[in-house]
């Protein structure tokens, strides 16, 4: 993640700790996203389609496990916090037979930092029923891989590391059980929409530009453990 971000989402880490909180939460997520990927998806086919080889398909960006800690601070009528969201998924196209082989790799990882505002809707013995959203940025890699085999005769080309940044918001739903005194379950649904998706450059060469864009858009579902200090 690019520093910047970093250190400005410790400095909001910092001042809303300083506000008078009721309880302070650490909690972990885990959960199932889908992934749009639609422009990727597309540039891809058609690249493969072109190929003398006309590889298979074999994996097309599907949806797969991400990961969210988070820390959150309850106030009488709302809760906010910063969170951190892990998500990947990739692409192959492949062909073999008795003569050879041919291989193509996509792989994207998805780093999100954001902020998040819940508001406790309903309360029922011990379950709470809270609507929420969450908006902040990704940092997003991309490597594509390439190898080729003919007989004895192996080619492998170096892959490219593409990178860039998206802006998103995801309203949710959000229902909390309480375990017990200080421990709670989650589960929660919802919706991840990218704000803005720039196209995906060169690691470290900005001015080198591709038609890739890394396109989170998809449903979100998850369960997780929260545990409350006072």
């Amino acid at each position: 993640m690019n520093r910047k971000y970093i250190i400005i989402f410790f400095l909001l880490l910092v001042q809303l700790n300083n506000l008078t909180a009721q309880k302070i939460n650490f909690g972990m997520e885990t959960g199932y996203g889908t992934y749009d990927m639609t422009q990727t998806k597309h540039i891809l086919e058609t690249t493969m389609n072109s190929t003398v080889l006309q590889p298979k398909c074999i994996h097309n960006f599907p949806g797969y496990l991400y990961f969210r800690p988070y820390v959150g601070f309850d106030y009488q009528y709302f809760n906010i916090g910063i969170g951190y969201t892990l998500m990947s998924t990739g692409a192959r196209y492949s062909i073999h037979d008795y003569s050879g082989e041919y291989k193509f790799d996509a792989q994207i990882v998805g780093s999100a930092a954001s902020l998040f505002l819940e508001i406790p809707v309903y309360t029922i013995h011990r379950f709470k029923f809270l609507i929420a959203s969450e908006g902040g940025i990704i940092y997003n890699k991309m490597k594509l891989d390439e190898f080729f085999q003919l007989n004895d005769i192996v080619q492998q080309q170096d892959g490219y590391n593409l990178t860039s940044d998206n802006f998103f918001i995801k309203p949710y739903l959000k229902t909390e059980y309480k375990i017990w005194k200080s421990i709670s379950s989650t589960i929660s649904i919802g919706y991840h929409k990218d704000l803005s998706a720039k196209n995906m450059h060169i690691k470290g060469d900005n001015s080198r530009t591709t038609e890739f864009i890394a396109d989170w858009d998809g449903l979100r579902a998850s369960i997780g453990i929260c545990f409350s200090f006072d």
